[in-house]
């Protein structure tokens, strides 16, 4: 199984939920296409080869800091 990146850009929409619809709408058309979207409440629940491919393998994963700058803003 192979799998590739999907990338969202934002220019296609101006507002918060705009971009939200946008990307559903185009999970929605992804999906069609002979591939299955799995939601897994933990890491526990993937097996080997898909926790590899989309979490651990050093070529296809990415890290993204974040940072919350104020406590507050977080709740």
């Amino acid at each position: 199984m192979e799998f590739s990146h999907i990338s969202f850009s934002s220019k296609y929409a101006k507002c918060s939920k705009c971009k939200l619809n946008f990307l559903v709408d185009n999970i929605i058309e992804f999906s069609k296409k002979d591939m299955t979207l799995q939601r897994f409440k933990g890491l526990g629940e993937m097996n080997t080869d898909q926790l590899w491919d989309t979490t651990l393998n050093p070529d296809t994963r990415t890290f993204l800091k974040i940072k919350i700058s104020d406590c507050e803003a977080a709740d």
